[in-house]
């Protein structure tokens, strides 16, 4: 099994500085070393934050290349770049035309609230984002303003309070929050109700234009529709000196064993 790896390395010396370095294809069982040293033999302190996650299919900038989202496991986006074919997917939103964008879609499992937090890996990063309900069929024909059901593109980073993570969660009222320093604003909306059976599309853009990347995690009762294992299996001659066994797959939603 492969997992991916974020190392995110805060030194302190004479200035702050970030250092981000991003490791994929892990093997699970193998040992690896990080060395960390300063020039000039210069001491100090140093914050060591490490994010080890599965990954996701690489999301595409347009609808029509969005990752599939078949679990609401945490990972991480190591980096956005450029709006895609089509900067104008957002057009009528809170966001106005994209910058640099990751889209993701997902089908719920079940009817249930869903949360999620979006954090950026560069912490002046300013993060904007669209859900959008896109019905049964999930065509994109229905991403458009009328199913943006959510929008939240407020410039926390240089607003005071400072704020830099964006979402859902179960105590915020407001369904939008527009671009600037608005009042009130807090970079939280309102949760989701999801349908079971609707699809769902997540438009996230780093306005920062910083070639950065984020953590996107989800909360709530609502569940994504995914591949579920299951094996049936059948003793033949139990009772015999040479007993066999037929398995029967039964898994559903997968692509391949």
């Amino acid at each position: 099994m492969k997992r991916k790896l974020i190392l995110l390395l805060s030194i302190f010396f004479l200035f702050a500085a970030s250092v981000k370095v991003y490791k994929g294809g892990l093997t699970i069982g193998q040992t690896y070393y990080i060395r960390v040293s300063a020039a000039n033999n210069n001491t100090g302190n140093f914050t060591l934050c490490i994010n080890n996650y599965n990954p996701i299919l690489k999301a595409g900038q347009d609808y029509g290349t969005a990752s599939v989202l078949c679990s609401k496991d945490a990972f991480t986006q190591t980096n956005v770049t450029g709006s895609g074919l089509n900067n104008h997917e957002s057009a009528g939103t809170c966001l106005g035309n994209e910058s640099n964008s990751a889209w993701y879609k997902w089908t719920a499992a079940n009817s249930g609230s869903l949360t999620f937090t979006l954090i950026p890996t560069a912490t002046y990063d300013d993060l904007d984002w669209i859900l959008y309900d896109l019905g049964v069929n999930g065509s994109a024909a229905n991403v458009n303003a009328a199913n943006a059901i959510r929008c939240a593109s407020g410039h926390g980073v240089t607003c005071t309070p400072f704020y830099n993570q964006t979402g859902t969660n179960l105590t915020s009222t407001d369904l939008t929050e527009i671009s600037g320093c608005v009042r009130g604003q807090d970079g939280f909306v309102r949760y989701i109700d999801m349908i079971q059976g609707h699809v769902y599309g997540l438009l996230v853009d780093n306005f920062s234009s910083g070639n950065n990347g984020f953590t996107l995690s989800f909360g709530g009762t609502g569940t994504f529709l995914g591949p579920t294992a299951a094996l049936d299996i059948q003793t033949n001659n139990a009772c015999s000196a040479t007993p066999s066994f037929t398995f029967t797959n039964k898994s559903t939603d997968y692509s391949t064993l």
